[in-house]
């Protein structure tokens, strides 16, 4: 089966712990789809280097296109990273996902279940990781947005899944808000 992996990353950011992750396991995917989001902050655009150090990575790059004030910058980022996927399946990931030991064989036992899987947080399907099989995805909105002052990203996809089975705990760990914590680490030392 071919699974397409998804990934958004802020312009101003670089993650040289996932890139060598990628490095090991590139195998695994069809295709990985890296789309580029400008977060409007006032620090150095990092995707020439980005691209330059994963050029033999055969990673497919772009640019999220603007966003204006009514609409959600993951749910246009990942609608664009989606036009480039055609596999079976759709890995959406986050760089501060990090698979351990039985994760892989887990994954090929799930893939053959043809149903939704991925990483719960509280009660929460969480983008680090969900695990997609096209024909369930096509059935949804695809919609990937915030319910504003409710509930986070990918909660309407969710919501829209017939069903999904959490991966257990102890076959990953999830940083949670690496991207944010980064961003503000930056900010400090201007």
């Amino acid at each position: 089966m071919t699974i397409d992996l998804l990934l958004i990353w802020p312009r101003h950011l670089d993650y040289p712990e996932w890139r060598k992750w990628l490095k090991e396991h590139r195998v695994k995917f069809a295709k990985i789809i890296v789309i580029f989001t400008n977060m409007s902050y006032n620090l150095p655009d990092l995707r020439n280097s980005v691209k330059a150090q994963m050029e033999k990575d055969n990673v497919i790059f772009d640019d999220n296109n603007p966003v204006s004030g009514n609409e959600d910058w993951r749910n246009v980022a990942t609608n664009k990273a989606l036009k480039y996927s055609n596999s079976e399946w759709v890995f959406f990931t986050e760089q501060d996902f990090h698979p351990k030991e039985g994760f892989w064989e887990y994954m090929d036992k799930m893939l053959t279940q043809n149903k939704t899987f991925g990483a719960v947080v509280g009660t929460r399907l969480h983008p680090c990781c969900i695990f997609v099989p096209r024909k369930v995805l096509n059935q949804t909105s695809k919609n990937f947005s915030v319910i504003k002052d409710v509930a986070d990203h990918f909660s309407i996809l969710q919501q829209e899944l017939p069903e999904f089975e959490a991966i257990p705990d102890y076959l990953y760990s999830h940083e949670g808000g690496l991207s944010q914590k980064m961003t503000q680490e930056l900010l400090k030392s201007q």
